[in-house]
């Protein structure tokens, strides 16, 4: 059995892996496309089909051989082992991406997109290698002279949010909004490792507990309270910043049970 977990990044999703990876009985990779292979980060074009994939990666030849041998490991029979990855990109590429690495289970993590804008410009991330203002430019034809950084990051995620929006209603996948799973983390952990075909184990009860006690400020750390990771935009975001990502993003808001 093999599963992908897919969210954008700073929805908790580094933290969702460890969580699974916790368990003895899992073996994971941490974005094996978008941190390995930099085409897979840069591009945000849409594949419909394999041929189209050949069409348009770097270095076919050495691409595919990756992919296979990523595919090899995740399906491997000999080992009693669950295997996966997560992705913080390829939501475009759902179809290709299941059909390519005979994925078996999808997990989609949703964070409230307030507080993942927050997150986001907290630590400027939209104007890091993931160059925010480039892509909307690039993929998705916006006029980005026009915008500023609230304005970027929430026609971004309006952008991606559509693909997940897709995958959610066209496929079976486990969808966790993570304010569900902060509410009751270990709940939350024995359905997903359910899911997968585990169960819950004492080495991710206890990593649990631990990360919960209290906040650590490093951009990837695992110590988050449950206030910092689902109220703390309240406090950063000013009214009128809220109201305009609340006015772009109502639709993907109200689809995910995050309007209020």
């Amino acid at each position: 059995m093999s599963f992908v977990l897919l969210g954008h990044h700073r929805t908790g999703s580094s933290y969702m892996l460890d969580v699974i990876r916790h368990n003895k009985n899992v073996e994971t990779i941490n974005e094996p496309f978008s941190m390995h292979l930099d085409f897979f980060r840069e591009d945000e074009t849409f594949w419909p089909d394999k041929q189209a994939f050949f069409s348009q990666v770097h270095d076919s030849s050495c691409t595919a051989t990756y992919i296979n041998d990523l595919n090899n490991w995740l399906n491997e029979k000999e080992y009693n082992v669950v295997r996966g990855f997560k992705e913080t990109s390829l939501f475009e590429k759902y179809d290709w991406l299941i059909s390519e690495l005979n994925i078996s289970n999808t997990i989609i993590l949703v964070r409230d997109f307030r507080a993942t804008i927050n997150s986001v410009i907290k630590r400027n991330m939209q104007n890091s290698w993931w160059d925010y203002k480039g892509r909307l430019e690039k993929y998705y034809k916006y006029e980005v002279d026009k915008l500023d950084d609230i304005e970027i990051c929430a026609y971004l995620l309006k952008e991606r949010m559509s693909y997940i929006k897709n995958i959610v209603s066209n496929n079976e996948v486990m969808l966790i909004r993570l304010k569900d799973f902060f509410d009751d983390r270990l709940l939350f952990t024995e359905k997903l490792m359910n899911y997968i075909g585990l169960n819950l184990c004492k080495e991710q009860e206890e990593f649990i507990k631990l990360t919960s006690i209290n906040t650590r400020n490093s951009t990837y750390s695992n110590y988050r309270n449950r206030h910092d990771v689902l109220l703390q935009w309240k406090d950063m975001l000013s009214r009128k910043d809220v109201e305009r990502i609340n006015g772009i993003l109502k639709e993907e808001l109200e689809f995910f049970g995050y309007f209020e």
